[in-house]
C-alpha cells in the first residue's frame, strides 16, 4: 500500500513498499517538493538511486554546483550530501528512488550516469510531468507495480533519445566542421568570408559560425586568419618570394594589409620574421 507523506522542509512524497519483489528493476518513490532557501542535509548513505530533476533553482550536490533545468543522480552506498543556495528563490524539484539487482545496468543502459554526477536535461518538462503525476493520483488499484514501471521507462526512454539525440548532432557538426576546414584549407589563398564558406557546406552563416566556434573554439574567420598566417611563416621560412608574393599566394593580395596583419598575430612585421628565422638558423650551423 502506497503512503503520501509530508516533511517539515517542504517535501511532499509517495513511497511503495509492497513493489519490492524480484523484478530486474523496481521504483521506491517519487517525491517533489520546493525546499527553502536555508534547507540543507548532511551527508546520507542510501542503498538506492535516487534521480533529481531540477526544474528551477541552483544548489550544490557533493560539492558540485547545479542549476536548473538539470538533473543528478545519487547513487548506491555513497554519501550524498546537498545544499539549496541561499540566494535561490526557487528551488523547484522532484525524484525518484529506483532499486534492483539490474537497475545499474539498465540505467546506464539508458544513458543514465552510474556514478554520482549532475547532467543536461533538455526533456526536464516532460520528466517533472510525469513524476508530478503520481503525486497527484498515487492510488492505481493495485497496480502500483506496472504504473511505476511504466513511468520508470518513460524516463529512461526520455533519456536515451536525448543521448542518441546529443550524439547525432555531435557527429552532424563534426562533418560539418571537417567540411568547413576542408573548405579553408583548400581556398585559404583566395577571398573567403563567413559567406562563401557557409554556402560551400550548404549551411546558414550564422548555423556554421555557432558549430564552428563550439567544436574549435574560434570562429571560422580566425581560424582562416590562423591558417594563413601559418602557410605564411612557412613560406617566409623555407622560400625566396618576396613578401608582397607570399602574402598575395596567402590570400592577402594587398601588401600593406598583409603585413600589418602578419604583425598583429605575430608581432612583427613578415621582414623582420624572415630576418630573426635567417638568424636562428644561421646561428645553429
Amino acid at each position: 500500500m502506497y503512503k503520501v507523506l509530508i516533511d517539515q522542509t517542504n517535501l511532499h512524497y509517495v513511497t511503495y513498499p509492497q513493489t519490492i519483489g524480484s523484478e530486474a528493476i523496481w521504483v521506491l518513490e517519487v517525491g517533489s517538493g520546493k525546499p527553502k532557501a536555508t534547507y540543507h542535509h548532511n551527508p546520507i548513505h542510501r542503498n538506492v538511486f535516487v534521480l533529481h530533476y531540477i526544474k528551477t533553482g541552483t544548489g550544490t550536490f557533493n560539492g558540485m554546483k547545479v542549476k536548473g533545468p538539470c538533473a543528478f543522480i545519487m547513487t548506491p552506498n555513497t554519501a550524498h550530501c546537498c545544499e539549496v543556495d541561499p540566494r535561490c528563490d526557487c528551488f523547484d524539484h522532484c525524484w525518484i528512488k529506483i532499486s534492483g539487482p539490474r537497475a545499474a545496468a539498465l540505467l546506464s543502459e539508458a544513458g543514465f550516469p552510474v556514478s554520482d554526477s549532475a547532467f543536461a536535461c533538455p526533456y526536464i518538462n516532460q520528466a517533472y510531468a510525469i513524476l508530478q503525476s503520481v503525486m497527484q493520483n498515487p492510488a492505481h488499484e493495485g497496480n502500483d507495480r506496472f504504473f511505476l514501471l511504466g513511468l520508470l521507462c518513460r524516463l529512461m526512454a526520455l533519456q536515451m533519445e536525448s543521448v542518441h539525440t546529443h550524439a547525432a548532432l555531435q557527429t552532424e557538426h563534426g562533418t560539418y566542421v571537417k567540411r568547413i576546414l576542408k573548405c579553408i584549407h583548400e581556398n585559404y589563398n583566395s577571398a573567403l568570408s563567413e559567406t562563401t564558406i557557409a554556402a560551400s557546406v550548404n549551411i546558414s552563416k550564422n548555423y556554421m559560425h555557432k558549430v564552428f566556434k563550439n567544436e574549435m573554439g574560434v570562429t571560422p574567420l580566425s581560424y582562416l586568419t590562423q591558417y594563413r598566417i601559418q602557410c605564411a611563416q612557412r613560406l617566409l621560412t623555407e622560400s625566396a618570394e618576396n613578401i608582397s608574393k607570399i602574402g598575395e599566394l596567402c590570400g592577402y593580395p594587398d601588401p600593406i594589409y598583409f603585413s600589418y596583419i602578419f604583425k598583429k598575430s605575430c608581432g612583427v612585421t613578415p621582414s623582420a620574421y624572415r630576418k630573426q628565422v635567417s638568424k636562428y638558423c644561421n646561428s645553429q650551423k
